[in-house]
């Protein structure tokens, strides 16, 4: 085995451009891909460029292939069997060509086809670990690699290749001390845990004959028949799919203890675990990979202090999941983080937060929203939570495309320096009677407030936006535009629904300012009853003989 410098498995550590989640599609698939998307993904030291094809189907399976990598620090590359849910099947001409600091790779199993000089010019690569069957090779694949350049297999598919030399690669088998069995390798003096064998309890060792245990590899317990895990300190990363029973019902997984020392969770690492209801994570961990904890059994979420990311879908359709505690780490909530979550219902949004993605709590049973320092609301970030009432939005810029459509029970909005409402944000918001618009406003997309049937009043602080076709269609039968007397000029043309000018008090806030007033008048007056009664008593009494 080869002796490097360091050994880092990829983490991934933020998303450049993230697929947006598709309300039509099945919450058990993913979004339909077009014929090749093409997408850039950040790592710990480089950056992944990669196409998606397919739209799930048998004739046209999902697909990711690798096309180019941006060299980073890494000695050691192992590569993700997916992509953000895609399984990486291909790695195209050229991709990592001339990394000079990769030491060696390890190439994941599905992989069916790498391209042209894919490795030409990686100076330093001195092994290539296949885990699977022998793939179409381009030309020059390895081409200008380490002299003593070696490709290890598994398979037996590979014992007629002769184009570069190879070797068997040896895999260690250990049984642990609660009877589970599993394959695991050697790099650099470190053990990755690799393959299942046997065993429905787990308990991951710190060490086997000496060497630390320091990652749980690619899938390595990929629909196995695991009840609980159990992984010992010293261990730093779960990668992607480890313990996913992805697609199959009952997964058998209710139990998992994480170390103090793990760093990192990959993508789709527990996805399907219905029958895990609680996990605790680890302060130190930084990373929770696209869709780790998808159609989990989860009731509540902490995460730590420290978390850098959070992958898109990371507790997507959790039906029991009902609070989640965000900790301080997150700047902002990543795509359908907590989306389909249908029981969650209580989330403090961290001060640091400044942007909530696509569908983050799409069909969710939030109640009321204070988005303290949130600057950007994606698509359908909030779409169909029916029982949610008051949403607090004060340093809000931008409302996405459907961000609240379909929250019937939403009767109160505040906004401060919002810009921009975008097509359809408050699409049937049914509870809703009046808004208020801030003087920054600059544009209403079409359809913004359509079906809004409660609401009679926008109440307009500044100059007239852009205002889109249909924006107020629907509304209530006397529904009214107010604008301020000083802005009446930018108003003078508006003539899509009733207009007039208003003082800058609104009468449904006075309503409820007057109402609270007489109540507060009425108990002081009962107050002073009272107070005069007791008086009166306290004499009575005080004549008595």
């Amino acid at each position: 085995m080869i002796s490097m410098s360091s050994s880092r498995i990829v983490r991934v550590i933020a998303v450049a451009l993230m697929v947006s989640f598709l309300v039509g599609a099945s919450v058990a698939s993913l979004p339909a891909a077009s014929a090749q998307d093409l997408s850039s993904l950040a790592t710990e030291g480089g950056v992944y460029n990669y196409l998606t094809e397919g739209t799930g189907s048998e004739e046209s399976p999902y697909k990711a292939t690798i096309t180019g990598y941006q060299e980073g620090n890494e000695a050691y590359l192992a590569i993700q069997s997916g992509l953000e849910g895609y399984p990486v099947k291909a790695i195209a001409a050229n991709a990592f060509q001339n990394c000079t600091s990769l030491e060696a790779v390890v190439i994941p199993e599905r992989i069916e086809t790498i391209g042209d000089r894919a490795f030409a010019g990686c100076s330093s690569l001195q092994a290539a670990y296949f885990a699977g069957e022998l793939p179409q090779l381009g030309a020059d694949v390895f081409a200008g690699c380490a002299p003593g350049f070696t490709i290890y297999y598994l398979q037996d598919s590979w014992s007629n290749y002769d184009t570069y030399p190879t070797a068997p690669w040896s895999l260690g088998t250990y049984t642990d001390a609660a009877g589970g069995s599993y394959f695991y390798y050697v790099i650099n003096n470190e053990i990755t845990i690799f393959k299942y064998l046997s065993g429905r309890q787990l308990a991951i060792p710190a060490a086997i004959d000496g060497q630390p245990v320091v990652s749980i590899g690619t899938e390595a317990f990929y629909q196995c028949a695991v009840e609980t895990v159990s992984i010992a300190e010293g261990v730093e990363r779960i990668a992607d799919r480890a313990f996913s029973w992805e697609h199959l019902p009952n997964s058998p997984l209710k139990s998992v203890s994480l170390p103090r020392t793990l760093t990192a969770i990959g993508d789709e690492a527990f996805r399907y675990s219905a029958a895990l209801t609680n996990i605790d994570f680890p302060a130190a961990l930084k990373y929770i990979g696209f869709e780790a904890f998808r159609e989990c059994g989860l009731t509540s979420v902490t995460l730590p202090n420290d978390i850098a990311y959070v992958g898109g879908g990371a507790f997507y359709y959790c039906p029991q999941l009902k609070a989640a505690d965000l900790g301080r780490g997150l700047s902002a909530i990543p795509e359908r983080m907590f989306g389909w979550c249908q029981s969650f219902s209580n989330i403090i949004i961290p001060g640091r937060v400044i942007a909530i993605g696509d569908s983050a709590f799409y069909n969710c049973d939030l109640r009321s929203l204070d988005l303290n320092n949130v600057e950007t609301i994606g698509l359908k970030a909030f779409y169909g939570n029916a029982n949610l009432q008051k949403v607090i939005m004060e340093d809000v810029r931008i409302v996405g495309n459907e961000a609240f459509s379909e929250c019937s029970s939403l009767r109160y909005v505040e906004f401060d320096d919002l810009e921009s409402i975008a097509p359809g944000a408050f699409l049937k918001c049914t509870a809703l009677e009046y808004v208020v618009l801030p003087d920054h406003l600059r544009t209403i997309g079409k359809d913004a407030f359509r079906g809004c049937t409660s609401l009679s009043a926008a109440y307009f602080e500044g100059d007239q936006p852009v205002i889109g076709d249909n924006a107020f269609y629907k509304t209530d039968a006397d529904f009214q535009v107010y604008y301020l007397p000083e802005h009446q000029a930018s108003w003078s043309s508006y003539d899509a629904t009733s207009i007039q000018t208003w003082n800058g008090i609104v009468p449904q806030e006075r309503a409820i300012w007057e109402s609270f007033m007489f109540i507060l008048v009425a108990i002081i007056l009962i107050a002073l009853v009272v107070v005069v009664l007791m008086i009166l008593i306290m004499r009575k009494k005080g004549r008595a003989p």
